[in-house]
């Protein structure tokens, strides 16, 4: 009996002490149980704590093997998220820069086509009808089957693939899988301007824009992208008409904010390297290296680049200063065509513009047309840069049409069993 009082007691006080113990309330015990009451608890406590600090070290321990991990495969979430929140501000402002209306303020992505002739000039009949027909590039039995190209988009002749069938609205069918846009900048650049393909695809994925008349909608692909795509061009290779900002960069000149950015020379315009080249510059703006800066491994003239404090200070110093394009030394800009009568009066000026081949009042440029050697039917350059195919793999879902599913047959009707004949009752 004595026994069986003292294991009930021990019982008790065991489950009296975890339920305090988790409590975190010190427990209160009186007689004989006591001491065995604060053993238990002090135990109890102990092994909380135990717990609580291998719980802890677990997950410290988890998270230096995935920071070492990520350090090794160069793969950290937060590495890709910081990427991507820099990739979406990026687009916001190249967007900003596009100067895009309300028709193409929310634009959209798809393969492009055209509408031919039967001599295979394109044209801009939304319905296409015969013998026209509609060219996106995946059909050689056709006379011409380049597809839509930069030059036809730049000239508004684009209509998206995915509406094939519902002309004129070009509304996109059931069943197709449109292409998506790249997602870092240099290729994002190239697809604004009709020339990036995604991977094993022989089709451009172009900027689809939506036309309201009449309440009616209409899609059709983003045009007149080019002349952008030709200053960004010209900022990478040195041969840009550089212009002052009416107010500044950051607010005015959107493009030149989007390159900065790109090649990691600043942000809104501002400078992330020693400014203090601007006055080597000035010194000397005819010698190159005394304006050229490094960067990620690569050598960049901040003239030819249009900081506006170099210009600024350059002219200043020399008002006649010519710059010529790092292509091909030709004279892409002069302090008047970049700052107007800031920096005048300008006499004397002419020989200088004349001996750098400049314009003869020194900022009138005959900037060619982007579609100048274009031609219609596509010229053989034009074909073959439409044929090519991009290196990867295709995704055979993309830029399909899923048949419409077959109607599954009814059942035919069972005939009616014939009526047995009526045998008359005898008499």
């Amino acid at each position: 009996m004595a026994s069986m009082l003292a294991l009930t007691c021990r019982v008790i006080l065991v489950a009296f002490s975890l339920s305090c113990a988790l409590a975190r309330k010190p427990p209160v015990a009186k007689g004989k149980c006591s001491a065995v009451t604060s053993e238990l608890t002090h135990s109890a406590l102990q092994a909380v704590q135990t717990r609580r600090h291998v719980s802890r070290a677990k997950e410290e321990m988890t998270e230096e093997e995935q920071e070492a991990d990520h350090e090794e495969t160069g793969t950290s979430s937060l590495v890709e998220s910081k990427v991507n929140a820099s990739f979406e501000a990026w687009k916001e402002k190249f967007h900003a820069s596009l100067g895009l209306g309300d028709m193409c303020g929310h634009f959209t992505w798809d393969f492009g086509m055209v509408c031919r002739g039967p001599d295979g000039r394109a044209n801009n009949d939304g319905m296409c009808r015969p013998p026209n027909y509609w060219d996106e590039g995946m059909d050689p039995s056709k006379p011409v089957h380049t597809g839509l190209t930069p030059c036809e988009a730049q000239r508004c002749l684009g209509k998206p693939a995915g509406g094939l069938g519902n002309e004129p609205s070009m509304i996109q069918v059931p069943g197709w899988k449109r292409c998506s846009p790249p997602s870092n900048q240099a290729e994002y650049e190239q697809a604004m301007a009709y020339s990036w393909k995604p991977p094993g695809e022989n089709r451009t994925c172009v900027p689809i824009c939506v036309n309201r008349k009449r309440k009616r909608i209409y899609r059709k692909v983003m045009c007149w992208n080019l002349w952008g795509a030709m200053y960004t061009r010209g900022l990478r290779d040195g041969s840009a008409h550089c212009k002052k900002p009416k107010r500044n960069c950051n607010y005015n000149d959107h493009k030149r904010d989007s390159f900065y950015r790109s090649i990691g020379l600043g942000r809104n315009c501002r400078e992330s390297f020693n400014t203090t080249v601007y006055d080597t510059c000035a010194s000397d703006p005819g010698t190159n290296t005394n304006c050229e800066i490094q960067k990620n491994g690569k050598t960049w003239n901040v003239l030819n680049t249009c900081w506006d404090g170099a210009w600024d200070k350059v002219c200043k110093a020399h008002k006649c200063f010519v710059l010529k394009s790092l292509k091909d030394q030709k004279c892409v800009a002069t302090c008047k065509s970049y700052g107007g009568d800031h920096y005048g009066p300008y006499d004397g000026c002419g020989d200088a513009w004349a001996a750098g081949g400049c314009p003869a009042d020194g900022k009138s440029w005959n900037d060619p047309d982007p579609c100048a050697a274009s031609s219609e039917p596509p010229s053989a350059a034009e074909t073959a840069a439409a044929l090519a195919v991009a290196p990867g793999k295709r995704d055979e879902t993309l830029g399909t049409r899923t048949p419409p599913p077959t109607p599954a047959p009814e059942p035919e009707a069972e005939p009616e069993p014939e009526p047995e004949p009526q045998t008359p009752a005898p008499e």
